[in-house]
């Protein structure tokens, strides 16, 4: 024999030994057996307790998940219990093991073991949890249908056991028994032994995928339906967040609100005043009566500051494309008197805003160029009231911050629904938040606080209102008679306070000479006789106009009001 072929001998030889030893049968992760302990209660709640050896063999795996069904089919219908779970242990002395919990739609996933700590050998594991509502009616008789093992393993089960015990007052043999293994048509795997106190189901083995179902039925009347007022404690034991998490938020909500979003109290009556806190603009009483700064109220600075001498404005007709006539509105710039008080940096802004550098402007000049300084003026106006005291803080600072806080709670809502798909811890919570966020919404109107200095200017501008509404003729000649003016001084308040019909129907046959800061159109004709109720009728027209000219923005902008 040859070297050579000595050689080539040996490495067939090696070869071959190497090909048995890989084609040898290898052992794998198996479960030796799977025992439950089934305890129905009259009460239709049941109570589980697996007993799982699991043999890891050499996989070092980091544990492995336990798939408990929740939602049954049977007879053509689908109906779901109510999982709550009550630990874990191992060994014989039923030490805890930590476990994590996932409900989902149909089952609920239990996992345990640690990322990076392996499991080798023999491991056996009570899993112990209830099922509430766990005993379902078909006609009346009480029925539990049960997945004992489930059929996500994916290691075989040696031998799987179940110990089914009846409630109380019935016996064993007065339930209807059955099992299979797989689908109904596996019965003949499953041997079902009656004991005096329980009835046995034993399966072996169960391959991987199997299910292991048990099904009694009990003598009728046997177990009780749970109560409406049960069910809805087994809903709020799950469902708590979407009723707790929006009651929290409104409770805390209100303690904010009791603390910094309630108006200085003063126990004083309205009275009547005959005017109007003329220490404030209309603007910011407008803005003080109802917390917000509306076109109304900016439109009412023009009236005022042209009241107070700082423009006029006249009526002008023009004829459109179609050859119709409308109105425009010419601006014209003026000095005021020296007794004037110092103009606010948002009436500043205001009449710069109009004019810039003119002294004439129409109004259709301002279209889609004005729109883009409303939001300054009306910020402006806020933080005049804030610095002057009448707010605790910026009111729209205040509703912003909550609108905000209120976006971002339904965004975080929207996100756990979202995603809730499946998994029903989530969707509760979800809701919750969604709900807390349309709270804090709606608390956002009622956030901003009048101060003690608001509360006195509030309610002086309402009795104003109670004085406008009450005035008597006799109260109007003896206005008119210490001021003159004091129908067009005032005007712009009673424009934002809603009454300047009632104010104009007051002087009527008592002022004979229109205010010279507004012009009507057909002023300068021969028959024109001045009214003051027709002069709020044209002014109010105006107003209109204006607020629709200057709100108006260039096709395709980004809106600023």
């Amino acid at each position: 024999m040859s070297y050579r072929f000595a050689k080539n001998a040996m490495v067939s030889l090696l070869v071959s030994i190497t090909g048995l030893l890989v084609c040898l049968p290898a052992r794998a992760e198996v479960i030796r057996y799977f025992d439950t302990s089934i305890v129905v209660q009259k009460d239709s709640t049941i109570y589980v307790t697996e007993s799982i050896s699991y043999d890891f063999d050499n996989s070092k795996r980091n544990g492995f998940t336990r798939n408990i069904p929740t939602t049954i089919q049977r007879s053509g219908g689908t109906y779901s219990v109510d999982f709550r779970f009550l630990g874990v242990t191992e060994g014989g002395d039923d030490r805890p093991v930590k476990a994590r919990v996932v409900k989902h739609d149909d089952a609920a996933i239990v996992t345990i073991g640690e990322p990076h700590v392996p499991m080798t050998g023999k491991h056996v594991f009570k899993f112990r949890y209830a099922l509430r509502n766990g005993v379902n009616y078909f006609e009346g008789t009480p029925e539990l249908v049960f997945d004992a093992t489930g059929g996500e393993w994916p290691v075989p089960i040696e031998r799987a056991r179940v110990l089914l015990y009846p409630p109380a007052g019935v016996m064993p043999s007065q339930m209807t028994r059955s099992a299979y293994v797989g689908d109904p048509s596996g019965k003949d795997k499953v041997n079902i032994r009656l004991q005096n106190s329980f009835a046995q189901f034993t399966a072996a083995p169960v391959n991987p995928g199997q299910n292991f179902v048990v099904i009694a039925d009990f003598p009728t009347g046997s177990i009780a339906p749970p109560s409406i007022f049960r069910q809805m404690l087994y809903w709020l034991d799950d469902w708590w967040p979407a009723l707790f998490v929006p009651a929290f938020t409104g409770a805390a909500l209100y303690v904010l609100w009791w603390h910094f979003g309630r108006d200085a109290a003063n126990p004083e009556e309205i009275v009547v005043a005959w005017d109007p806190p003329t220490e404030m603009t209309p603007a910011e009483v407008g803005t003080l009566y109802d917390e917000r700064c509306d076109m109304q109220d900016i439109i009412a600075t023009l009236i005022d500051l042209a009241a107070r001498g700082h423009l006029k404005i006249r009526e002008v007709a023009k004829r459109n494309a179609m050859g119709f006539g409308n109105f425009d509105y010419l601006f014209i710039k003026t000095e005021a008197a020296g007794d004037d008080a110092p103009l606010r940096k948002y009436e500043k802004d205001f009449l710069s805003a109009i004019f810039g550098t003119r002294d004439e402007i129409l109004l259709s000049d301002l279209k889609n160029s004005f729109a883009s300084r409303i939001p300054a003026i009306r910020d402006e106006i806020y933080d005049a009231l804030a610095q002057e005291g009448y707010f605790l803080q910026n009111p729209e600072v205040v509703r912003k911050q909550y609108r905000t806080m209120a976006v971002f709670f339904s965004l975080i809502g929207m996100i756990l629904i979202l995603a809730s798909s499946g998994n029903a811890v989530l969707a509760p919570f979800g809701i919750g938040l969604f709900v807390s966020a349309a709270l804090i919404g709606t608390f956002a109107f009622a956030m901003p606080a009048r101060t003690q200095k608001g509360i006195v200017a509030l309610r002086r501008s309402l009795g104003f209102a109670i004085f406008l509404n009450d005035v008597e003729g006799r109260h109007v000649e003896a206005l008119v008679a210490s001021d003159p003016t004091v129908f067009g001084r005032l005007l712009p308040y009673t424009m934002v306070l809603g009454a300047a019909d009632k104010w104009a129907e007051d002087f009527l046959g008592v002022l004979h000479e229109p205010p010279d800061w507004f012009e009507p159109n057909n002023a300068a004709s021969a028959d024109y006789k001045f009214s003051p109720i027709q002069f709020v009728e044209d002014l109010g027209a105006g107003m209109r106009t204006m607020e629709l000219t200057m709100v108006s923005e260039p096709y395709g902008a980004s809106p600023h009001f």
